[in-house]
């Protein structure tokens, strides 16, 4: 099955509680195994999925693209092979964070290593702090044997869809 029709067959998650987060899981499947585009928090060294809160009238989807870019400094859409995704919500105890998960053929991994853009430019209680990039394969984070902020965020997300290493 190509990774449009899995897409398009595959059912969003929704919560029904109030959105408060959004972020981006990008999968890479160029070459196998699976890999992940993470950040790193500056401040506790783990790294997570880009995410942030939701401003002012912003939607999750425009959040989501906008957190990608002040946590990466990446363009999404050039990383993209298609413009298809699904999300998933991952219930907190009054709110939810939206996960936009993206799925592309691109090669993710010349990422890899690089360190964040100097952010002085941009309001710095408006982010997290982040300062590098990880490629890192999903199945090591499902097996918990990385660093990661919220490991059961991406376990949840593996399972829900139901990915074959």
């Amino acid at each position: 099955m190509s990774i449009k029709n899995y897409i398009k067959n595959k059912k969003s998650y929704d919560c029904k509680k109030k959105i408060k987060n959004a972020g981006i899981l990008l999968i890479s499947y160029n070459t196998l195994p699976l890999k992940v585009l993470l950040v790193r928090d500056i401040n506790n060294k783990k790294y997570m999925l880009p995410v942030g809160g939701i401003k002012n009238n912003d939607g999750p989807f425009r959040t989501s693209k906008r957190e990608f870019f002040e946590e990466t400094w990446l363009k999404l859409e050039p990383l993209l092979s298609n413009k298809e995704y699904i999300y998933y919500d991952i219930e907190h105890n009054n709110s939810c964070t939206r996960i936009y998960i993206y799925f592309t053929n691109k090669d993710i991994t010349k990422y890899d290593g690089d360190k964040i853009k100097n952010k002085d430019i941009l309001n710095k209680k408006d982010f997290y702090e982040t300062d590098k990039i990880k490629c890192v394969e999903l199945k090591k984070l499902y097996n918990n044997k990385f660093n990661i902020r919220y490991p059961n965020t991406i376990i949840k997300i593996v399972d829900y869809l139901n990915l074959k290493f």
